[in-house]
């Protein structure tokens, strides 16, 4: 029981302090929120005002996302000039219009509003190119690009290429290419930490133990890129 009351509480706290989000009043805007997180929200409410035009102001689904005549706004920030006609929030971290793509609260520079996607961990495709959050790259075969991994040791690989976040990684046999976790790859003639070949590394016994961040050939253990004696 006790242990449900402090889950609950969070939950109590928030209820009590008032709304969050856009609010309207007296011909005004603002963005609401409590600073903290879901578990160790803060008691204080933080509200300023948006610059945002009442009269034409529509608050999209998601609810961080908002827009006025002129103007996007995400979490109650400008983020840009906008069409508002043709804008619309697509998840609660990405917005286009006719014009341009956003990423929370980043326009990405070039992107194509109308075949632009997300995929997972922070990759992204539209008909041209790759994106790395809001960093465009080169696939090699975009319509092939997928993602494999987890959070921030996710990869992303095409047909040909293998890549690190926006930087491709330095493969030379992509038919064995195989990764390890922690930013760790290899395949049959060489090593790799995220875009740097381990120089010296021996992809036959090279793995990274369960739970750790660093890896393991028969030579001794390596630190990123870095190889170093083991600590016992």
């Amino acid at each position: 029981m006790r242990g449900l009351v402090w889950v609950l509480l969070p939950v109590l706290v928030c209820v009590a302090c008032g709304p969050t989000g856009y609010l309207e009043r007296e011909g005004e805007v603002y963005w609401a929120s409590y600073p903290g997180n879901s578990a160790f929200p803060t008691l204080e409410r933080v509200q300023r005002e948006v610059e945002a035009d009442p009269a034409s102001f529509r608050v999209e689904p998601f609810g961080d996302w908002a827009s006025d005549r002129d103007h996007v706004f995400y979490k109650g920030r400008n983020v840009g000039r906008v069409d508002q006609p043709s804008f619309a929030a697509r998840s609660a971290s990405l917005a286009a219009d006719q014009h341009n793509v956003w990423l929370n609260e980043t326009r990405i520079e070039g992107a194509d509003p109308a075949s632009f996607r997300l995929l997972d961990h922070g990759y992204a495709v539209d008909d041209r190119r790759a994106y790395y959050g809001s960093t465009p790259f080169e696939a090699c075969d975009l319509p092939s690009l997928r993602v494999i991994g987890e959070g921030i040791d996710a990869f992303a690989i095409d047909e040909a290429c293998v890549f690190a976040g926006s930087f491709r990684a330095p493969i030379q046999d992509r038919a064995s290419f195989e990764l390890l976790g922690a930013g760790y790859s290899r395949d049959a003639t060489g090593v790799y930490w995220l875009k740097y070949r381990l120089e010296g590394a021996d992809p036959q016994s090279f793995h990274v133990p369960p739970g750790r961040r660093y890896g393991v050939d028969r030579s001794g253990c390596w630190n990123g890129a870095r190889a170093q004696a083991c600590l016992q």
